[in-house]
């Protein structure tokens, strides 16, 4: 069996890099919402792949998971 040497990403560091995008986001907007919880929330509401990903799944509407 053949071992894979390299990867074309990084799961661990594309996943930081996203969280430290969001909280970048969140901390110039942090006046708007209650906490980060909801700022994610509404981001999601948001994020039109999100939406047909949910859909998709079959997910409740993120308007109820708060």
């Amino acid at each position: 069996m053949r071992t894979r040497t390299s990867k074309t990403f990084d799961c661990v560091t594309m996943k930081d890099d996203i969280q430290r995008r969001l909280l970048a986001e969140y901390e110039a907007v942090q006046d708007r919402y209650d906490s980060y919880w909801h700022f994610l929330q509404e981001t999601n509401r948001k994020d039109p792949a999100l939406q047909a990903l949910r859909e998709k799944l079959g997910f409740a509407d993120p308007q109820r998971d708060q």
